[in-house]
């Protein structure tokens, strides 16, 4: 009896070592409606992990890294790119713009940050975004509801994907490649000429266009990415999953319909991925220290006046892809308060705090008005959320040029009160704090 108890004690012990050589997996999103700064927490994130996955949106999304005062924009390429020890992959969720994924990774390969072709990995699964489904994406906008989209044609392609008539990088090189683009105009066509009054798109067009992208993407392929992603975290390597767009741009939980066309959230990584939630051990949530959004849809916390103006120009929100200005406001807490909800956040990056300083008040959104009624919570309802009115908590502000402080204790009383009180509140740490725009402007909190 004591033998056999003894062997199942070690047989425990050894599966236990077995599952502490498993590597990690982070996942990584934002809290509010994108534009948080998650490009630049990606960045610093790297130096930890041995991969990034891109796990969603297309280039829709744009990322913004700035290096010792050079900016680089990505719209497809995982921000873990400018670490050259780190694997980056471009996953089966994200649409997969051909065009803007070529010209990235040339400006990426004539900067030396791609030196070598396999820094990259892009899914066979991941979908190809074509011109016609610009084309539909830009038509739609001119309709009666605008939802504010970038005219990327991201919509057009999830829908094409869900109804199984879409195109995968893999078709690239699959022999009935002509078939499938014609089962894909077949529709569209009756679109563009009976709806919208559009010229239709020939194949032989499509094809021509398409030709050139089998070469250039043939040493990227990843044929494999669920047992790509099991075999590094067996053998120990740590991934982190990138996120684009924000919680409420989800297309299942956001502020529908002025969402965005994919998942957002956390457990997006895992079903576009291929593995499953028992693997994941932090997700990360990316909030600003005040809140923006662009394009249409409701935003409680939106200042239409001279305080938006101030952190619009302060924090320069002006979108990464099509320029436009972003709606500027004071810090939504009971949002973020949802966000951290929907996507199960175990750590929170706190960005652009170092926008703040100059203010001599602060405040943050802790509850809603609703017919002379409070609420404490988020509510799901667009004609609710329409009828809110934000109640604040107010803070003295701070005027110090914080981006020159290494430690959290460093920092302006009025600062730290500002952190705690929202840690307190989400009840989630602060892990890291943003307080400049380089990529050494980031506070570890011992993340």
């Amino acid at each position: 009896m004591a033998v056999v108890l003894f062997q199942s004690i070690m047989s425990i012990n050894q599966n236990l070592h077995i599952m502490k050589q498993r590597g990690c997996a982070w996942i990584l999103t934002g809290l509010y409606y994108g534009d948080e700064g998650k490009g630049k927490i990606v960045d610093l994130l790297a130096e930890k992990v041995d991969l990034v996955v891109r796990f969603q949106g297309g280039a829709n999304a744009g990322h913004t890294l700035v290096n010792q005062g050079e900016k680089i924009i990505l719209h497809l390429i995982p921000s873990g790119i400018m670490r050259p020890n780190v694997k980056c992959i471009i996953g089966s969720g994200v649409a997969f713009d051909p065009e803007i994924g070529l010209e990235e990774i040339k400006t990426l390969v004539a900067a030396n940050i791609i030196k070598d072709f396999s820094q990259l990995l892009i899914s066979d699964q991941a979908s190809l975004l074509l011109p016609i489904q610009k084309i539909l994406d830009q038509a739609r906008e001119q309709e009666r509801v605008k939802i504010g989209t970038t005219g990327r044609g991201i919509g057009p392609l999830y829908e094409d994907r869900n109804s199984r008539r879409g195109l995968i990088l893999g078709d690239l090189y699959a022999s009935d490649l002509a078939g499938k683009v014609d089962n894909l105009l077949a529709e569209k066509n009756c679109l563009l000429q009976y709806y919208y009054g559009l010229p239709p798109v020939r194949t032989d067009e499509v094809l021509e266009w398409l030709e050139p992208f089998k070469s250039e993407f043939a040493p990227f392929r990843l044929a494999n990415l669920p047992q790509f992603i099991d075999e590094n975290l067996s053998c120990g390597q740590n991934i982190l999953f990138e996120g684009a767009q924000g919680a409420f741009l989800d297309t299942w939980n956001g502020t529908y319909p002025f969402v965005t066309s994919s998942a957002t959230t956390a457990g997006s990584a895992c079903a576009t991925s291929g593995f499953g939630p028992s693997d994941v051990d932090l997700v990360i949530g990316v909030a600003k220290a005040y809140s923006t959004r662009v394009g249409e849809g409701p935003f409680v916390a939106e200042e239409s006046n001279g305080t938006g103006e101030w952190l619009r120009q302060q924090g320069q929100e002006f979108g990464a892809t099509t320029g436009r200005p972003r709606r500027c406001g004071w810090i939504d807490l009971p949002a973020l308060k949802q966000a951290v909800r929907m996507n199960g956040t175990t750590n929170l990056a706190l960005t652009k705090l170092d926008v703040l300083a100059g203010s001599k008040e602060i405040k943050a959104v802790v509850d809603y008005e609703y017919q002379d009624k409070k609420l404490n919570y988020y509510p799901t309802n667009l004609e609710v959320m329409k009828n809110l009115k934000p109640i604040y908590k107010s803070f003295p502000g701070f005027s110090e040029d914080i981006s020159i402080y290494g430690s959290y204790h460093r920092l302006p009383k009025a600062a730290r009160h500002y952190v705690e009180f929202i840690q307190d509140y989400l009840d989630v740490p602060v892990s890291l704090i943003g307080v400049g725009p380089d990529r050494n402007h980031i506070i570890d909190r011992g993340f």
